[in-house]
């Protein structure tokens, strides 16, 4: 009852607000601007939702940022600046603008629903802190592969900073491949699996701020050949971390937290900067001259240059004729790309490189980025330009809009089992970081990208390699001791 009283005053509340802005902005009052300015009011919904138990909902909150970061960047500021949803796009017929605005409000609804669907909170009691002699095993055999994969990644980086800078931006998704030895790029593939796992063992903050130093280092090295998103995931991830570590001293009634509310006051007001600096790095990537813009200038770039995803909500939706339909799903096209696009696979079955002919990978891999970007500019996309995928579009290539329903829905829930924080064991916990790093960025991925991520063959390896290697410390341990007995 009380869930249902603060859904109606929002819708009213929501409703008045629309009239207003309606009526006192001078935006012209039709149905395409009604419906862009609808699917906004729903996003604040949610995000006012998520923010009344941000400790509780913290992976849901970061899902609506990123999702207003790469969907709805360009059409928010163009209703602000130019009164009107219409995008800066040629060729879009009024149909295909609805549609991608219905399409946003189904989603955001739907991942709502989904989100409410598990109303039973799960208890954080069964995770404690690790105490036993075998997990303190984990916690050493996770922090010497940590160091070595820390060593590895960075000397990736470095390498591909080295490439863009003598190279250029474009030219590194079209020719780049790494010189550095195959021990390095392999160990350099279990860096997350090797500081999640860690984490995982729940350090206490005094052990882990030196690990967690690190990872921030990392980070920030990874912008120096242009990649944001990752800087940004990165990030992200380790808020979540610490929302968690609070909901678990909350739960054991101690007064330290991981993360304060000055800490996170101090963030908030860090980040314009910090999102300025990002929209710079974005421009010198692509050799464009920084303009001496203000903060706030700089900050409607940064999110008018991200919010580019719904390109592919409309482009896919205006070309939908023309977009082949494959031997899959499109949904299905990163699950396929991921068993048949490995070394053992290829070895074995013999499948085609889809690397060594672009065509044959917009034509026939099932990857909906691909297809479009190819129809859209084939000598570009030749060139190695791309756009990325949307779970959106995907959705509704396949299924139509009972698709983007179904499949918002699902991910509502699975957002709600991140949030519940439902693990017992340090390798649940491990790949629940994992998944949350995947999920959040599902607004500018394929539907079920994250899949192939979270169980990705290195992550499996690197969990394999911490339980062997910790079972023959332990096994020497125990040894020793009655040894000594």
């Amino acid at each position: 009852m009380k869930y249902s009283l603060f859904l109606i005053r929002y819708l009213v509340i929501s409703t008045i607000v629309l009239f207003l802005l309606l009526l006192f902005t001078r935006i012209s009052f039709d149905f395409i601007n009604c419906l862009a300015y609808l699917s906004i009011i729903i996003l604040c919904f949610n995000i006012y939702y998520s923010s009344r138990d941000i400790s509780n909902r913290i992976v849901f909150f970061i899902f609506q940022v990123t999702f207003f970061t790469f969907l709805y960047g360009e059409f928010f500021f163009s209703l602000i600046n130019e009164k009107n949803a219409i995008l800066n796009l040629h060729q879009l017929s009024d149909e295909t603008y609805v549609h991608t605005y219905l399409s946003l409000i189904l989603s955001l609804l739907c991942i709502f629903l989904g989100y409410n669907l598990i109303e039973k909170k799960v208890k954080l009691d069964p995770y404690k802190k690790i105490t036993s002699n075998k997990d303190s095993k984990i916690r050493l055999i996770s922090v010497i592969l940590f160091f070595i994969s820390l060593i590895s990644k960075a000397a990736v980086l470095i390498e591909k900073a080295n490439f863009v800078d003598t190279i250029g931006y474009t030219e590194y998704y079209i020719s780049y491949t790494s010189s550095l030895p195959f021990y390095i790029t392999g160990f350099a593939a279990f860096y997350y699996i090797s500081i999640f796992a860690y984490l995982s063992t729940l350090p206490s903050k005094k052990k882990a701020f030196p690990f967690i130093f690190l990872y921030i280092l990392i980070a920030i090295l990874s912008l120096s050949f242009g990649q944001r998103n990752g800087f940004v995931l990165d990030i992200l991830v380790l808020l979540v971390y610490f929302a968690f570590r609070n909901r678990l001293l909350i739960s054991e009634k101690q007064n330290s937290r991981w993360i304060t509310k000055k800490q996170i006051f101090l963030c908030i007001c860090i980040l314009p900067f910090l999102l300025s600096i990002l929209y710079n790095i974005g421009n010198s990537r692509l050799d464009i001259d920084n303009p001496n813009n203000t903060i706030i200038e700089n900050l409607e770039q940064f999110f008018v240059s991200q919010g580019g995803s719904i390109h592919v909500i409309t482009y896919g939706y205006q070309l939908r004729d023309n977009i082949p339909n494959q031997h899959l799903p499109y949904i299905l096209g990163p699950i396929y790309d991921y068993l048949t696009q490995n070394v053992v696979s290829q070895e074995i079955f013999n499948f085609k490189n889809w690397q060594q002919d672009p065509i044959a990978k917009a034509r026939e891999a099932s990857l909906y980025g691909s297809s479009l970007a190819y129809i859209l500019f084939p000598k570009g996309y030749l060139e190695g330009k791309g756009m990325g995928s949307n779970f959106i579009a995907e959705l509704f290539h396949d299924y139509g809009y009972l698709g983007i329903i179904f499949g918002s829905f699902i991910i509502g829930m699975i957002i709600r089992y991140c949030d519940t924080f439902a693990v017992k064991k340090w390798w649940q916990f491990t790949f629940l970081l994992i998944l949350i790093k995947e999920i959040i960025y599902i607004p500018r991925s394929s539907t079920l990208g994250w899949l192939t991520e979270v169980f990705s063959i290195p992550n499996i390896i690197g969990i394999l390699i911490i339980v062997y290697f910790s079972n023959i410390v332990l096994q020497k341990a125990s040894h020793r001791k009655r040894v000594l007995q």
